[in-house]
């Protein structure tokens, strides 16, 4: 529980940096055929480490007043051994027994000829076994293999056979076009596999058996591959699609990525009139919300001024204008959106409101509507899936707003309060400290004040 009260915020709102994606870039820089730019230092604590593989792969880490840089290794291979050496020792741990079951078999897409299928290895292993023991017992001991076969469990031969690639792992996981990953695996080991497979061209399927325990630090590795002119996706149940077609070029410029979780809300102070600056947001990074979020508070008449050095902010908050949104494609945004809307001169639309946009993102559309409510904010409908807004700017407050341990309900409630005449009290709102644990100290850094 919290208690926030209404202050005037402004000031410099720096949002944490996605430290993860840039060391997965300077990483995947060292195997491009050209230089790769980067914006901002090297010199931070978080890239000690990467520093000194890329040193050990042939890479060089260049600073500059206007930037950073990575000139790549001469051989991309080599380099990627000494990159991914921790990860590459982990390869025969990860990979999942469900690649050795016929189901899987059945999923490949014609490598039964390859010299590394399952099937070849699990026939070459046999016949190895088979001559060993012969020439090992040379007819004796008959009566204690059989008894010790006899006790082999009927799984025997797929735990086996998992063992029978670590002569070369690397090999063994490019002969797959779908690859199931185990429950050891961990987000650099994912990272290892990508940048194998594109190192490869080889286009692959991962199937990853457990969710991973940092979500964002795997999306952080794929958009940092993508940034270098790689094209990986997942979905929503962790099935991650590399295109083996598309190689890493280099050449790229690389831009800071900040957690938008801080700055979406950061911008929204400026766009109700204070005077907030957002440091690093770079529309163009590829963590933006432009489309989703910064597009359509412009659709509103508002105007979003960046500077080179990614500060931004948004103007003329005084004369926004309401208009029509589409809630399906608002995605994440759709709180703010609508919290926005709700300080304008006039009624504001929200159509195509359906299940999914009312279930979709931890129910945070739903939530919110629901505590705006609570705020005195007037909602209205006329057909069904679409939705009024009538403006109000300012709330009485003095209330209780559930958060609902959703953090963009957290966030909206904030930013209610900044509007609001009298403090509101946040329950259920720790999820704040669980998504950003700087989430307060930061909302401090402008004026901010909970307690």
């Amino acid at each position: 529980m919290k208690f926030v009260y209404q202050t005037k915020v402004a000031g410099m709102l720096e949002p944490p940096a996605r430290d993860t994606y840039r060391s997965a870039a300077m990483k995947l820089a060292a195997m491009c055929p050209d230089r790769t730019f980067f914006k901002g230092s090297f010199i931070k604590d978080p890239f000690r480490e990467t520093l000194g593989l890329l040193s050990r792969a042939g890479a060089s880490a260049i600073e500059r007043s206007s930037g950073s840089a990575i000139a790549p290794a001469k051989n991309p291979e080599a380099a990627y051994a000494a990159l991914f050496a921790k990860e590459i020792e982990r390869f025969p741990l990860i990979v999942s027994e469900k690649n050795f079951t016929k189901e899987a078999e059945d999923r490949q897409g014609g490598f039964d000829e390859d010299p590394f299928s399952v099937r070849k290895l699990i026939r070459e292993a046999t016949e190895e076994e088979e001559i060993s023991l012969k020439q090992a017992d040379s007819g004796e001991n008959e009566e204690s293999d059989d008894a010790e076969a006899a006790e082999m469990p009927e799984n025997a031969e797929i735990s086996e056979n998992k063992a029978l690639f670590d002569r070369n792992p690397s090999d063994y996981i490019c002969s797959r076009d779908v690859l199931y990953l185990g429950s050891e695996t961990c987000e650099d080991d994912v990272l290892a596999v990508i940048a194998l497979d594109i190192l490869k061209k080889h286009s692959q399927k991962i199937y990853l058996e457990l969710p991973p325990e940092r979500t964002e630090t795997l999306i952080d590795y794929i958009e940092a591959a993508n940034s270098l002119g790689g094209e990986v996706s997942v979905d929503d149940s962790f099935m991650i699609k590399v295109n083996g077609e598309k190689s890493l070029t280099g050449g790229s410029n690389i831009l800071p990525g900040v957690d938008w979780n801080v700055a979406v809300p950061g911008l929204c102070c400026s766009a109700i009139g204070f005077d907030v600056v957002v440091k690093n947001t770079f529309a163009e990074s590829p963590f933006a919300r432009k489309n989703e979020f910064i597009d359509m508070l412009t659709a509103m008449k508002l105007i979003y001024i960046e500077d080179e050095d990614g500060n931004a902010f948004f103007k003329n908050a005084a004369n926004k204008v309401p208009t029509r949104f589409d809630a399906r494609a608002c995605g994440a945004s759709l709180p703010y959106i609508l919290f926005v809307a709700t300080q304008t001169d006039g009624v504001t639309e929200f159509y195509n409101i359906d299940e999914e946009v009312i279930e979709g993102f931890n129910r945070s559309f739903y939530y919110s509507v629901v505590e705006l409510k609570k705020l005195g904010v007037e909602f209205t409908s006329r057909c069904k899936g679409s939705m009024f807004v009538i403006g109000r700017n300012t709330f009485e407050g003095g209330i209780r707003i559930d958060c609902h341990n959703n953090y963009d309900v957290t966030a909206v409630a904030v930013l209610s309060t900044l509007c609001s005449k009298k403090a509101n009290v946040l329950e259920n709102c720790d999820v704040a400290d669980w998504v950003c644990p700087d989430f307060w100290r930061l909302y401090k850094t402008i004026g901010g004040f909970a307690e």
